[in-house]
Parts: C-alpha cells; sequence; structure tokens
C-alpha cells in the first residue's frame, strides 16, 4: 500500500515499513489512521494474504517465460527460509518440481483401458468467478455441469432462480 492507496475509508492492511512510511506523510490534521493489534485468529489469514501480494508483484516484474523461472525460485527460496525458521522439514516435498506443471485432472479408466472424458469449465478451478451470463462470456449453467462431475461439495449462491435455469442442472446434481 503506498500514499495514493491511503485515503480516508476502512483499511485492512497490515502494517509494514512501506505503509508506516506512506503514513507518515498524511496531514494528521485531516485524518486520524486507526490501529489494532494483528490477533490470534487472523494472523494466518492476514499474513499470508500480505505475503501473496508481495509474492506476485515479485514474479510479475519478471517478462514472459522468465516469470515462470522466478515464481518457481521464489517458491522454493520461501520453502527454505520456512524450514530455516523452524518449520516441519516435511515442508520441503512442496517445493515445485522442475519442469513446473500443473495437475489438470485425474480421469478415469473405462474396462477397456480408455480414458473417461471430464468436462472441464471455462474458468479456472482456482479462481473465483461471477457468472452473470453476459454475451461472450461463459453460461453459469455449463461452469456448473463442467464443476459438478469431480466436485467434493456444492455450494451455490445464486439470485434469480428460475425452474428453467435448474432443470439442466438437476441431472448433474443427481449423480453428484
Amino acid at each position: 500500500m503506498t500514499e495514493d492507496n491511503l485515503r480516508a475509508g476502512l483499511h485492512e492492511a497490515l502494517l509494514t515499513e512501506r505503509l508506516s512510511a506512506a503514513l507518515s506523510h498524511l496531514d494528521l490534521t485531516r485524518v486520524d489512521p486507526d490501529f489494532s493489534n494483528l490477533d490470534v485468529g487472523s494472523a494466518s489469514d492476514r499474513v499470508s494474504r500480505h505475503l501473496a501480494r508481495v509474492i506476485v508483484s515479485a514474479i510479475e516484474s519478471g517478462d514472459g517465460e522468465e516469470r515462470v523461472g522466478k515464481a518457481i525460485e521464489l517458491a522454493e527460496a520461501i520453502v527454505r527460509t520456512l524450514v530455516d525458521a523452524g518449520v516441519d522439514e516435511d515442508v520441503l516435498n512442496d517445493i515445485p518440481l522442475d519442469p513446473p506443471r500443473i495437475l489438470r485432472a485425474i480421469r478415469e479408466r473405462n474396462p477397456d483401458g480408455s480414458v473417461k472424458p471430464i468436462e472441464a469449465p471455462l474458468t479456472p478451478l482456482l479462481d473465483t468467478t461471477v457468472l452473470t451470463n453476459a454475451q461472450g462470456e461463459p453460461k453459469v449453467g455449463h461452469e456448473l455441469r463442467a464443476e459438478t462431475a469431480s466436485a467434493d461439495a456444492i455450494d451455490v449462491v445464486m439470485a434469480f432462480i428460475r425452474w428453467s435455469g435448474v432443470r439442466p442442472l438437476v441431472e448433474a446434481i443427481r449423480r453428484h
């Protein structure tokens, strides 16, 4: 967070050297920064979110294919630093392998040995996405049906439910 981001309003930012320096430039006759201590219950969430932003920024500073190598190097360095800080050495098993690859699916085999297809959604599984059925965007029904087959659990928050929107999902939900 920089001086440019420091407007009056609510914030939830971990106090860092950079933020402290930016806050020192505020006109305290016009604003009053309000702080609280980092509590035990939210420490892992708050600090990991902060570090995620720092890591994303560091990785994105590279160009093109350089980003992949830089990302893997940073991951290894962070994991090794955690071990140096006293975290169980088992965490070393979480260093990405080289070359870096992503597990996309584990597909079952049919009795004849062929692989059963799995329909994949158009949006990545790790992304939180608001689906609006806008033209040119992935359709809500398709994305839900595609994810249902391999879902561990199904939680849906949906506005404006109509039978015409639910009917195509009924069979996929039953199979689940």
